[in-house]
């Protein structure tokens, strides 16, 4: 029986796997983030097992194309597919990213669009860009705090990502990011942007 004991106790001290177990409200179903460290490093790997289906649209990258009103840009296809610009270069340099990456899937989290990433055949991208704006962050460092403002915000050692008006929203965001393991925060025009993505 001591000897059980001891057993146990060794496995539960030498297990390289952090089971963190996060329910969404409003969801039926449980997300499982587990942690573990690579090789012999130090470093975590976190990744959510399951993933929520959220909002995505399929388009064609070579049916895209830039147009305007007399208030602002877009790209737009013909099947409904559309993004709107303040300024003529953020949308020109929106659609060389997207054609860069061969984009082919766009989704949005929540009815009010507060995150959104692209996908090439269900991958976010690798690799850089030349001209990106891309923040990095890591993605065990990531965490969902309330502000003084009473947003619900993913941030990374205090320094805020991404916001979002209910705590379910915020968690979408980070399981979002830690399933499929992004590196990097990237926008098209800031502190107002139109476009994000997420890549590693």
């Amino acid at each position: 029986m001591g000897e059980n004991k001891k057993s146990k106790k060794t496995i539960m001290k030498n297990s390289k796997n952090l089971i963190l177990i996060l329910f969404l409200i409003g969801a039926v179903q449980f997300v499982f983030i587990s942690c573990e460290k690579e090789g012999g490093s130090s470093q975590m790997k976190c990744q959510a097992d399951t993933f929520f289906a959220d909002t995505c649209v399929f388009f064609n990258v070579k049916e895209l194309e830039t147009t305007q009103d007399s208030l602002e840009y877009f790209i737009t296809n013909n099947a409904g597919f559309t993004i709107s610009f303040e300024h003529k270069w953020e949308a020109e340099k929106a659609l060389d990213v997207i054609e860069n990456y061969e984009f082919n899937e766009y989704c949005t989290i929540g009815s009010e669009k507060l995150f959104a990433y692209f996908l090439t055949d269900g991958q976010i991208p690798e690799g850089g860009f030349f001209g990106e704006d891309c923040v990095p962050h890591e993605v065990c460092d990531l965490k969902v705090e309330l502000t003084s403002s009473g947003y619900y915000t993913v941030v990374e050692e205090g320094h805020w990502a991404y916001a979002s008006e209910t705590e379910e929203g915020a968690l979408h965001i980070l399981k979002t990011i830690q399933y499929f393991q992004s590196n990097f925060g990237c926008f098209v025009g800031r502190p107002k942007t139109n476009m994000q993505y997420i890549r590693k």
